[in-house]
């Protein structure tokens, strides 16, 4: 009989570190919970799970208009425009969810729930939570756990289950809590405090630079500073065969580039950062697809958030569409400065990203259909509406054609016609060098409409040339040229 593979794994069956974020939240926003075995997102208008937990993945309930999500252990409950939705597996049957007037925040607990509306705290599910302490007024958040606790302006309470938790340390002015399996944490004035069970040293964080979320998992904790994301707790400690026991520590946190959110679970956690939401910990034992995200990324008019928008395309882009972004990326870091936020530095700015959208479009590899197209519309839209403009057509057309736009616009030109030199021979090479010789000559003296006018006439004759690029890999490069051609010649008739 051949001998079974001895795996250690952690101590699971808790819930997510919940309620870690504003009590308030934006239809607009990105919401994420982490639970046993499961992984939701609410962007937007969508909900969605993804995981090994059936009863969750299986039953998400229609929403309209969600504005809060929770995870708990084994279930998870959403606050949409109708009310509270709870779903999913209870370990003590399941609870009626009690009238709620106005509800404005709900928490997925490992027993019981609980919501906050304008009469106070509101739980369900497990005995032990179901009345809060008498004489706490005004909570502002509430989190459950294998206990409850909330907060107000003056400090915070637990109870109900776990003795660990009934000694709250003094709060100044908190403004987060979480708790979970048998220890909490909250957010204050002066940082974080964590209370509880101390076995697994989930109670004791580490340095942290200005603090802004914090969440709380099985035996860890993870919070969200202006330094990145930090957890610290239980680690993994044994023999195990696949996979190697550091991949399942959720103290090590991955590589994330700027994370704008943090949630901890059961033994796992999960961040959303530019690159689209990334999961680490005990799913590495079991893993599953991540729910995708639309907004993978969030290029915007600071010149950090573009030449970073432009580094991820040309790290997801096959050679010839990386060459083209690594160009521009390089243009924006030295002709678009960081310190000017002026309209007319946006607007070039914008010119890149719009002149550049063929390149974008018209890749039907998987990861572009899936992830990257669907982000860079919505982030053009955001952009384009901030801008006062109806859509890409109308932007481009409201652009005036200024010193510092047209050499945004004459960058994207020589991007493109660089890899297309390398695709062609002979006279049609020649066509493309005389075309980037008067390109770069009308770059260096963009106010000389007379130069534009050789280029515009240049770019002409290019038609048939670049017609011949017609692979799907490349066909971008004609479409790239036809339109900084049409932009360049709208400003010379203005």
């Amino acid at each position: 009989m051949a001998a079974v593979p001895f795996v250690l794994v952690f101590l699971l069956g808790v819930c997510s570190g919940h309620e870690s974020a504003k009590a308030e939240w934006n239809s607009d926003s990105i919401q994420l919970g982490v639970g046993n075995g499961y992984v939701c997102v609410q962007e937007g208008k969508e909900l969605k799970c993804n995981g090994t937990n059936r009863e969750v993945v299986g039953n998400v309930p229609f929403v309209r208009n969600p504005r809060m999500l929770s995870a708990g252990s084994d279930h998870a409950c959403v606050l949409d425009q109708d009310g509270v939705k709870c779903w999913g597996h209870y370990s003590k049957g399941v609870p009626t969810i009690p009238a709620l007037k106005n509800p404005r925040m709900v928490s997925a607990g490992i027993f019981a729930d609980c919501a906050l509306d304008d009469e106070g705290i509101k739980c369900w599910g497990d005995p032990g939570c179901l009345t809060p302490p008498a004489g706490f007024h005004n909570a502002k958040m509430v989190s459950a756990g294998a206990a409850c606790c909330a907060i107000n302006d003056e400090g915070g309470v637990c109870w109900g289950e776990g003795n660990y938790l009934s000694a709250v340390p003094p709060l100044k002015h908190p403004r987060m809590i979480s708790t979970d399996l048998e220890h909490a944490c909250a957010l204050d004035e002066d940082g974080v405090k964590c209370w509880g069970d101390r076995t697994f040293g989930a109670t004791s964080p580490p340095p942290l630079l200005d603090p802004l979320m914090l969440s709380t998992g099985s035996t860890f904790s993870c919070a969200l500073n202006t330094s990145g994301v930090r957890c610290w707790g239980f680690k993994f400690v044994g023999v195990v065969d696949h996979p190697p026991p550091w991949e399942l520590d959720p103290t090590r946190v991955p590589p994330l580039v700027n994370p704008i959110l943090v949630k901890s679970g059961s033994g796992t956690a999960c961040a959303i950062d530019d690159e689209g939401l990334k999961c680490w910990g005990s799913i590495s034992l079991y893993p599953f697809p991540l729910p995708a995200l639309k907004k993978a990324f969030f290029p915007g008019f600071s010149l950090d958030q573009l030449t970073r928008y432009f580094g991820y395309l040309r790290s997801n882009s096959d050679p010839s569409r990386a060459s083209f972004f690594s160009s521009l990326e390089s243009f924006a870091q030295k002709n678009l400065p960081a310190p000017t936020n002026s309209r007319e530095i946006r607007e070039a700015r914008y010119l890149l990203l719009g002149l550049s959208s063929e390149a974008i479009e018209s890749d039907d590899s998987r990861n572009y259909v899936e992830k990257v197209i669907p982000a860079f519309r919505g982030s053009i839209a955001s952009i384009q509406k901030e801008l006062g403009f109806y859509d890409m057509a109308d932007g481009l057309s409201k652009i005036s054609s200024s010193p510092l736009h047209r050499i945004a616009a004459l960058s994207v030109l020589e991007s493109a016609l660089n890899i297309a030199k390398d695709f062609l021979t002979g006279a049609d090479r020649d066509s493309i060098r005389n075309a980037l010789t008067l390109a770069k000559e009308s770059e260096v003296e963009p106010e000389e409409p007379q130069k534009i006018q050789r280029l515009l006439a240049s770019l002409d004759s290019l038609r048939d040339i670049m017609a011949k690029l017609h692979s799907s890999r490349n066909v971008y490069l004609g479409s790239t040229v036809q339109m900084v051609g049409h932009w360049l010649s709208q400003g010379v008739r203005q």
